[in-house]
């Protein structure tokens, strides 16, 4: 049981790797919200990363493993991957 709980976690890890490496080549995050069509869900999305600048490792929050510094939080549907400088204070969204 613990096994499989393990393998799903790094299953979904392995994902979470591919698509920030496609994201960083892309221009900006800030273009992905614009494929949410319900309204409601594009708020509570852009509240949930507007908060990553105050509280850069909410209850919810997963570190990445094998990455430094890389989190995801989920809200809705969706999976928000950012990275945390806790140095420069910076939380970068990818």
């Amino acid at each position: 049981m613990v096994n499989e709980a393990v393998r799903l976690t790094l299953a979904e890890d392995v994902d979470d790797f591919r698509d920030a490496d496609q994201r960083q080549a892309e221009p900006s995050a800030a273009k992905e919200p614009l494929s949410v069509s319900d309204k409601a869900t594009l708020t509570r999305l852009i509240e949930k990363v507007k908060s990553l600048s105050t509280q850069p490792r909410p209850s919810g929050s997963e570190k990445l493993a094998g990455r430094p510094n890389l989190f995801r939080v989920h809200q809705d549907n969706s999976r928000v991957i950012y990275s945390v400088d806790d140095e420069t204070r910076v939380v970068d969204v990818v």
